[in-house]
């Protein structure tokens, strides 16, 4: 009887049905786990899409209160940063931006898109399309 109990405490390791339970509860956490984590990222590029339009707008509404409000509406751009697209007020983007944004938003959702700056003549309303993420 003796020898039968040594016999019995030497084995080490884990019997079927302690690993099966392992598993068992691995496969539910992950179950948990993995949904929570797939919108993350999409929240996260809408965070930072609407990051991206308040930079935009200060930088527009810095210009407004430096050099007051233009006589024709500007426009900008990525591709032509600070370029007005009517008159010949010089509102440049880039003094008051050190890179244009870029969205991050995927092709396919509603708000992607490249930026565009626009300030109002006369009144110095910045608007930046495309829209606020939800």
């Amino acid at each position: 009887m003796i020898s039968y109990i040594l016999r019995k405490r030497n084995k080490k390791g884990f019997t079927l049905i302690e690993l099966v339970v392992v598993i068992a509860i691995l496969g539910i956490l992950a179950a948990i786990a993995i949904p929570r984590f797939a919108g993350t990222q999409t929240l996260a590029k809408e965070r930072a899409h609407n990051s991206n339009r308040q930079i935009l707008i200060s930088a527009a509404q810095l210009a407004v209160s430096e050099n007051g409000a233009p006589a024709a509406e500007v426009t900008w751009t990525s591709a032509t940063p600070g370029a007005s697209t009517e008159g010949t007020t010089p509102h440049l983007a880039s003094k008051y931006l050190d890179s244009w944004p870029t969205n991050p938003l995927p092709t396919g959702h509603a708000q992607a898109g490249a930026y565009t700056v626009k300030i109002a003549k006369d009144t110095g309303v910045v608007t930046v399309t495309p829209a606020a993420a939800p």
